[in-house]
């Protein structure tokens, strides 16, 4: 090829470039353009037979916390773009507290929940951090970050921790299930006779002496570790 051919065929190739870069500027404007700036700061207050109430956050931390009442009550610090719509509802006897954006949103959700409902909460990026939960059920999932959950008396708790720490202490047991990835875990309970059922891939499990495994038992714990560590201890 002669240098004044090569030349041509850069040229070209440079100005097909540039092509392509606009087409993606212009389309991550026009993305922008489209999505809605989310604002989303104060207090809802749900009343009424509430028998489930489901938190879904992508970015930032949640806290879970028993109302005393009848009433849900949330309380959020969240912002930013999304191209759907995000905040609490109420749907027949459900709370919803959607939170996950399909754009770049954040912030913080303080949620108060009455006794004996079905709480779901699940945290992407960020922490999640429940205490004091009475009666009902409990589905508590943390992609990268932390979980706790303290003075908690749930018949059923089901649990997973992605990458990050785990803290799991409960006052009463039914069944109870930790699921752990690339993280570290630990569940406390009161000591006695479970049904156990636990597996381990790549990571490291423990279970303490005050655990005993009866498949006649009542309560029972279910426990996996794809690569982190899970320790399991009793009081």
């Amino acid at each position: 090829m002669t240098p004044l051919a090569r030349a041509g065929v850069e040229a070209s190739e440079t100005k097909e470039a540039d092509m392509r870069w606009q087409v993606a500027l212009v389309g991550g404007v026009a993305l922008g353009a489209s999505g809605c700036v989310v604002a989303k700061e104060g207090t809802w207050t749900f009343d009424g037979d509430i028998r489930r109430v489901v938190v879904e956050l992508g970015n930032g931390d949640a806290e879970i916390v028993p109302s005393g009442t009848s009433k849900t009550h949330v309380e959020l610090d969240f912002g930013g773009v999304s191209l759907s719509p995000v905040g609490p509802y109420r749907s027949g006897n459900a709370v919803y507290v959607n939170l996950l954006c399909d754009g770049v949103c954040g912030g913080d959700v303080f949620v108060e929940v009455p006794d004996d409902v079905w709480v779901e909460a699940h945290v992407h990026r960020g922490d999640l951090d429940i205490d004091g939960l009475y009666g009902g059920e409990l589905d508590a999932i943390v992609g990268a970050g932390d979980l706790t959950i303290t003075d908690t008396s749930v018949p059923r708790v089901g649990t997973s921790v992605g990458a990050g720490d785990g803290s799991i202490e409960l006052d009463e047991v039914g069944c109870v299930s930790v699921q752990v990835g690339a993280g570290d875990a630990s569940l406390d309970v009161p000591a006695g006779a479970y049904k156990l059922g636990v597996s381990v891939d790549a990571g490291h499990l423990e279970v303490d002496g005050g655990i005993v495994q009866d498949d006649q038992a009542e309560r029972c714990i279910r426990g996996h570790v794809q690569a982190g560590h899970l320790d399991i201890s009793s009081y």
